[in-house]
């Protein structure tokens, strides 16, 4: 059947492809979920996305770089900043080798984004995916080169980060221009501000979708802060003042 499967995917390069990420999606899903319940994250990290393929990480020599799909709300909910580490210690059973293989993870601010199997081609068939060892776990602190959304936070002024919380903050492409996110009006709407700090209503649904508020970013903070912003209201006049 795996040659039937090789043979179909040479001459339906996409067919290989689809089969490629499967095979990738087991074999990761595999290892994610043999690790101990102090990772249950990275676990339901893997139950609500989609893994789209492996590749060369240039960053990281050795590791391949996981792309991952998010749905609408995961990317947020995960994601946390400052919290970037690589897990050692997990190991599986390599068929090539006769022997266990030594297996690494890449955290980057708690959104898995790397792996590294020894030795290995990352072909499923190498593997015994029932012989998985996590007995001995090691979590490492590692630094990323920062983020844009990183940069931008950094260059805030302590004033303004002492009325932010930097977990609720995340950049944001909204038709076509670079936002970050500061407030969830529900639904995939937001608060968002841009490098300038001029403070935008991000509506899907309203005319026009960015619209820049009068507020400053200090003054919309303390009304958020104060309890004197309603959310509620805001949204009504953005939908009843489309043009």
């Amino acid at each position: 059947m795996k040659g039937l499967k090789k043979l179909i995917g040479q001459i339906f390069p996409p067919y290989k492809f689809k089969i490629q990420r499967q095979e990738w999606t087991l074999l990761v899903d595999t290892l994610i979920t043999n690790l101990p319940d102090d990772y249950q994250e990275l676990k339901e990290q893997r139950q609500r996305t989609r893994l789209y393929g492996l590749s060369d990480w240039i960053l990281f020599p050795g590791f391949m770089f996981i792309t991952i799909g998010y749905d609408e709300n995961g990317h947020r909910e995960f994601k946390k900043r400052r919290t970037s580490y690589q897990l050692s210690g997990q190991r599986i059973f390599s068929k090539k080798l006769n022997d266990y293989t030594s297996v690494d993870f890449l955290i980057k601010e708690n959104l898995l984004a790397g792996i590294r199997i020894e030795n290995s081609n990352y072909e499923i068939e190498e593997f015994d995916l029932k012989r998985v060892q996590s007995q001995h776990l090691e979590r490492t602190r590692i630094e990323f080169p920062p983020s844009d959304l990183d940069l931008f936070y950094d260059g805030l002024d302590d004033q303004i980060k002492s009325k932010l919380n930097p977990e609720d903050i995340f950049d944001i492409d909204f038709n076509n221009r670079k936002f970050y996110a500061f407030y969830d009006l529900k639904d995939g709407n937001y608060l968002a501000t841009d490098k300038k700090l001029n403070v935008y209503s991000l509506v899907h649904d309203a005319k026009p979708m960015a619209k820049k508020l009068k507020y400053s970013l200090s003054e919309i903070l303390d009304d958020i802060i104060a309890e004197n912003f309603d959310k509620g209201k805001h949204l009504e006049e953005r939908y009843r003042t489309m043009a």
